[in-house]
């Protein structure tokens, strides 16, 4: 029986694996929407935005914050609060902003 030393094909075959892999990642942060800036969008401190799911309010606050009860908020925390869940999630479809769906409002950013 002889033995074949296999090395050489297995570090190409990781090669391949790394260009795919790189190109994957390239791929996800293009898709990346960028973080939210209300200001940017048009909004401006003391605008409401009001929950989809229940009577639930924020108020701009800052560029990036909310205030929820007198409390400061990024809006996906916050959301992740009102739906009673964890984890990192884009809150905008569940908010409205004069009565259009606030993510109507990012879709108009990225463009």
């Amino acid at each position: 029986m002889a033995i074949e030393d296999v090395t050489p094909s297995v570090q190409e075959k990781a090669k391949t694996i790394d260009t795919e892999a790189s190109a994957s990642a390239e791929k996800f942060k293009k898709k990346r929407i960028p973080t939210l800036n209300y200001f940017a969008m048009g909004l401006k401190e003391g605008d409401i935005l009001k929950f989809g799911r229940n009577e639930e309010f924020c108020t701009v606050l800052s560029g990036r914050e909310v205030t929820y009860k007198g409390e400061s908020w990024f809006l996906s925390n916050l959301t992740n609060k009102l739906l009673d869940r964890t984890g990192p999630m884009n809150g905008s479809p569940y908010w409205y902003f004069k009565g259009k769906i606030f993510k109507i409002f990012i879709t108009k950013l990225i463009q």
